[in-house]
């Protein structure tokens, strides 16, 4: 069936209502990109207190459609449960009655969509689509009935895909889980606390944030959350950067660090590939003396060794934090430098496993919404 196309603009409108820090109540739900994955998944909201956040923020409810207008091919593209705010990288979209949110949620995670917003984007280094291109993209509109049944049929595919991918997940990461626990028990090395191996140190955040980020050559990687994905073991670039002076309010990180989150993803580890500088949503581990392989502590961070050792030394806490004294606590078994080598290598192809999974089943996904798609409207 060919439905009529009509502009984003012509049947929903922007609604930026701007919030000013003092206004912004204990409590309130704040997303920012960090919070939302690729495909529109919620990690989940961050609950701010009075004077937390720095800079004038966009109010959004559950009757907006929320879109992440920095580099749009990672499609973070979500409806929101609730109230609350969000960052001005963040475009609140509000349907008129022609169009319901669900199906135009659908129409902007489809591949020829995102490519399209992706090719309206400008900006080298941190690639945006402008607000009035993102209103001018044309849309199939078919009439409100039907673009509700359409968006019944994807609801039900996206989460038949979504439970798949979960237990195929659970599979993989418990082998993974089973092989790295046997690593561990077996081994016959001595126990060392984090704390007396490593520099740990938390990160810090020029304030306000939005006064030192810069689009500049010389500006330096600002590294967040929203930077990595699940799964991922490697940090590689930033979405945005800061300006050098911001530094003597923050912390640098070098190419090999270890970086381990300590609220929104509790206790997840990553090695960067990069250089840059880091918030206080970040713990840095650092080896000056090289006496450990960083492969080998971030499968080892990643277990449930280490898992449950932070989850009793936070044990009581309403919001689950890592700190440094907490970190430095936590003991772990360090063989000969070799043999932490020989362990990662071992773990690195399970995990590769663990990847190649997912990534089959995001190409499956990907055909099955194309194959939906072309079935309404008659094209791929």
């Amino acid at each position: 069936m060919s439905w009529p196309m009509t502009c984003l603009g012509e049947v929903a409108s922007l609604e930026r209502k701007s919030l000013l820090p003092e206004e912004i109540e204990t409590g309130t739900s704040y997303l920012g990109l960090e919070h939302i994955e690729s495909g529109g998944r919620i990690i989940g909201y961050q609950m701010v207190g009075a004077g937390e956040l720095q800079s004038n923020k966009f109010m959004f409810d559950p009757g907006t459609l929320l879109y992440g207008k920095l580099r749009p091919y990672l499609a973070k593209i979500c409806i929101p449960d609730r109230e609350g705010c969000c960052s001005t990288d963040i475009l609140p979209i509000r349907p008129s009655q022609e169009l319901d949110i669900s199906y135009l949620k659908h129409v902007l995670l489809w591949k020829p969509y995102v490519d399209k917003a992706n090719s309206l984007s400008s900006g080298a280094n941190l690639p945006r689509i402008s607000p009035s291109s993102l209103l001018g993209i044309e849309i199939p509109l078919p009439p409100l009935e039907e673009q509700r049944r359409i968006a019944a049929i994807l609801d039900k595919a996206s989460s038949i895909q979504s439970a798949a991918a979960e237990r195929a997940a659970l599979a993989t990461a418990a082998l993974y889980r089973s092989l790295l626990m046997e690593e561990l028990s077996k081994m016959d090395a001595d126990k060392v606390r984090l704390g007396d191996i490593l520099e740990i140190a938390r990160g810090g955040s020029p304030r306000p944030i939005q006064a030192f980020l810069t689009n500049e050559p010389s500006g330096i990687n600002w590294i967040m959350i929203g930077d990595t994905a699940v799964g991922e073991k490697y940090i590689t670039k930033t979405a945005k950067m800061i300006k050098p002076e911001g530094l003597s309010k923050t912390r640098l990180v070098k190419e090999g660090d270890l970086l381990l989150s300590n609220s929104m993803s509790f206790g997840r580890p990553y090695i960067m590939k990069t250089d840059g500088a880091i918030h206080d949503g970040w713990l840095l581990l650092r080896d000056s003396a090289q006496n450990s392989s960083p492969d080998y502590l971030y499968h080892v961070l990643g277990s449930p060794l280490c898992y449950s050792q932070f989850l009793r030394a936070a044990a009581g806490a309403t919001v689950k934090n890592l700190n440094t004294a907490i970190v430095s606590s936590v003991e772990i078994p360090l063989p000969a430098f070799e043999k932490q080598l020989e362990i990662a290598a071992r773990l690195d192809s399970v995990e590769v496993k663990v990847g190649s999974r997912f990534t089959a089943l995001s190409i499956k996904a990907e055909e099955l919404k194309t194959s939906l798609f072309g079935s309404f409207f008659g094209e791929g």
